[in-house]
């Protein structure tokens, strides 16, 4: 019991049941050498995000005859007509045939254009 009095034995006993009893920072463990599967939270998904399999927007090459309808020039190629987004020099090619280079938005049939030039024939 000596032992027991010295404060250094003391304090170093005090200091291993404060040890033994802070929680372990660890995966719970169900039952012995069993660890219990760690439980994550789904993160919310923001609808803007590309969660369903959307592809990309590729550029596209489409070739047509270049009209104004509006204040709106388009673009009419193999019996569709397209809007044409971006186009600024798209009125020095009203009534030619042209190769337009976009991307295209299907939903709103508007071709994004990057490029406009007359159609080698």
């Amino acid at each position: 019991m000596k032992s027991l009095k010295n404060p250094y034995v003391l304090a170093l006993s005090a200091c291993m049941l404060t040890l033994l009893a802070t929680p372990v920072m660890a995966a719970p463990v169900a039952s012995i050498g069993t660890p219990m599967p760690l439980i994550q939270t789904p993160q919310p998904q923001m609808p803007d995000q590309q969660t369903q399999a959307e592809p990309a927007a590729k550029t596209q090459t489409f070739t047509g005859t270049i009209s104004q309808q509006g204040s709106d020039f388009v673009l009419e190629a193999s019996g569709s007509t397209y809007k044409l987004s971006g186009a600024d020099n798209a009125k020095s090619f009203v009534g030619k045939s042209v190769t337009v280079i976009g991307t295209l938005d299907s939903s709103t049939n508007t071709i994004a254009v990057q490029s406009i030039r007359g159609a080698s024939i």
